[in-house]
Formats: C-alpha cells, sequence, structure tokens
C-alpha cells in the first residue's frame, strides 16, 4: 500500500530501544519503566531489582537442549498471554546471541557453527543477523515496543575510557541500524543520568526530538510505598516521542500545501510564449510564499523556458528581452 506523506500516522508507533551501561546503574529497572512491559529474563535478574518495580518476567526452563531455549522464547512471544503486554524487554541482548541464538542457529544448520559444534562460523554471524530482524519483524507485526538490555565493555586509551557493547562479532554495530533510540546510563554524582547523545566515550542514538540527556528520577523503595506505577520515565519519553512525531507530520502538512500551491505556477511557466508572459510570472514567483523546494523549481523550470524562448535577462535595462 503506498502512501503519501500526509496520510501516514504515528499516533500509535511503537519503538526499538536500546539501554546500555555498567554492571549496577539500573538497565532493568529503567526498561521496566516502559508501558506495560514484559521482561524475558534470560539472566534471572529480576531479583536484583526493587521488589515494587518487577512486573511480569518470562523465565525460560534451564533444563531443555540450549538448541532449545530460542524455540522457548519464541513460544512465549507466541502465546495468547502477550496481548496484555505493549513491551517486551530482552535482557540481555549478550545473553540472548550466545546462549540462545547461537545453538539455535547452528542446529538449524551446521555450516552456521565451527567444528567445534558451538562456536559461530561466518556465515553463523549471518544467521545470527537475520534471525534478530526476524524477530524485530514478528514484535513489529505484534504492535510491540521492543527494548534490548546490553552490557559494555571498556578501554581504556590515551585516558579517555571507551565502551563498546559486550556482544559477540559484528552484532554489536549491525544491532543499531534497527533502533530508534539508544541510550547510555551512568552514574553521574548521586544521580542517573542516561545519555540518547553518542560521544567519544560511549554509543547513543537520538531521534524525534529525544533530548541529549535525561537524569532518571529517584525511585521509592519497596519500603518506602514505591509502586509499579512511580516507573514510568520510558512510558513518558515514548508518548513525548509519539507527539513529536505528530507535530512534525502536521508541520509537513502544512508545508506540503503551500508547495502544492507555489507549484501550480509551473502550468503558466509551460505556457508562456513571450516576454509579456515571462515578465508577469516572474514577478508571480518573487511574491508568492514558498516552501521546501518550490522557489528552486520554479526558478529552474522559468530559466529553461526563457531558453526556449530565446529570451535572457538585461541586467541593465533589469528586465526580460529577446535575445539579439
Amino acid at each position: 500500500m503506498f502512501k503519501k506523506p500526509n496520510e501516514l500516522n504515528f499516533s500509535n508507533k511503537k519503538f526499538v530501544t536500546l539501554i546500555t551501561g555498567r554492571p549496577g546503574v539500573g538497565k532493568t529497572t529503567l526498561s521496566l519503566s516502559a508501558p506495560k512491559p514484559v521482561l524475558f529474563d534470560l539472566e534471572q535478574g529480576i531479583v536484583r531489582v526493587e521488589a515494587c518495580y518487577r512486573g511480569v518476567s518470562s523465565q525460560i526452563e534451564e533444563d531443555i537442549p540450549p538448541y532449545e531455549k530460542y524455540n522457548s522464547l519464541l513460544k512465549d512471544i507466541r502465546s495468547p498471554e502477550m496481548a496484555q503486554f505493549e513491551t517486551v524487554i530482552i535482557d540481555s541482548l549478550g545473553k540472548l546471541i550466545e546462549d540462545y541464538l547461537t545453538p539455535y542457529v547452528i542446529h538449524e544448520n551446521p555450516v552456521n557453527g565451527q567444528r567445534d559444534g558451538k562456536t559461530l562460523s561466518i556465515k553463523g554471524y549471518g544467521a545470527i543477523k537475520s534471525a534478530l530482524k526476524e524477530l524485530q519483524k514478528e514484535l513489529k507485526s505484534l504492535n510491540k515496543n521492543l527494548i534490548y538490555i546490553a552490557h559494555v565493555t571498556e578501554d581504556k586509551k590515551d585516558d579517555i575510557t571507551t565502551t563498546r557493547l559486550l556482544v559477540p562479532g559484528k552484532t554489536k554495530d549491525d544491532i543499531w541500524d534497527d533502533i530508534d533510540i539508544g541510550g547510555y546510563i551512568e552514574l553521574v554524582g548521586n544521580k542517573r543520568r542516561i545519555f540518547f547523545a553518542p560521544t567519544e566515550r560511549f554509543d547513543a542514538k537520538k531521534t524525534q526530538g529525544v533530548d541529549n540527556f535525561y537524569d532518571i528520577p529517584i525511585l521509592k523503595s519497596t519500603k518506602e510505598g514505591g509502586k509499579f506505577s512511580d516507573n514510568n520515565f520510558l512510558a513518558r519519553l515514548f508518548n513525548t516521542m509519539r507527539e513529536n512525531l505528530t507535530i512534525e507530520q502536521e508541520t509537513s502538512k502544512v508545508e506540503l500545501e503551500k508547495y502544492n500551491k507555489a507549484m501550480t505556477l509551473t502550468e503558466e511557466i509551460e505556457k508562456a510564449s513571450n516576454v509579456e508572459d515571462l515578465r508577469a510570472i516572474s514577478e508571480k514567483i518573487k511574491n508568492t510564499e514558498h516552501s521546501l523546494t518550490s522557489k528552486e523549481e520554479l526558478t529552474s523550470k522559468f530559466k529553461a523556458k526563457m531558453n526556449e524562448l530565446n529570451i535572457v535577462y538585461d541586467a541593465k535595462a533589469k528586465d526580460y528581452v529577446a535575445k539579439q
């Protein structure tokens, strides 16, 4: 189905998000602040989340063959129970790739693994990339947000500590292609701050009017009366992103209307046959309210018509004249 720009609707847009940071900075808790979340707890890390903020989680059986774990994950995603959730959280991306997808793709096709049957081959990394895209495609078809949580590894060079995603192979770079926003969490003084603007120290990604960084709200503990609904940072951020998209869309619609109105002069340019016609059209182009590329396009068409009619602009006379 083809749609014009003004026909697009982002009011229910879902986002693919990547949250990274060092251990213990609150990545999982922040992820659970997304709307109606379900946590695929691949690292059994839910115990480290304050009790009042845990929510619903999927616990994959540990006593099944490694290559069956990914199928078990897909089974939960495809279950009727998923209808109640709006956001799927994968904790963590590295665990998903190493302990779930790697055994799965090697079992599906031995050429995806090396001789030891456990290590990915070059084709195996391609299969991992394809599997991740299929997972995202399936969740998109279910109208779900997707949040990946990823740990980072550090490297120090010239007194600057840089971080990279702690995931195997080229996936650490490929994963960014399909990410809408990516935030890096770190402690700044006694505050937790999430950065969406990339720096030389860490990777990040911002779009849809997201600010460079935000201070993450301090949450009450369970003993202090904390409630699950208090943890809503990402839910509010996603709403802001959708609102920004809607505003951009409405602005674009207005600009497109101005553009289309201005471009009606194209017909007059095409019908022009003499100096008098071009004089009149030139004034109209000057006095028209332009938008987008209308002025450039009309000027180009106007000059082409001048050449066609063998007419030039005499700068001294400040008028259009027939070429001698």
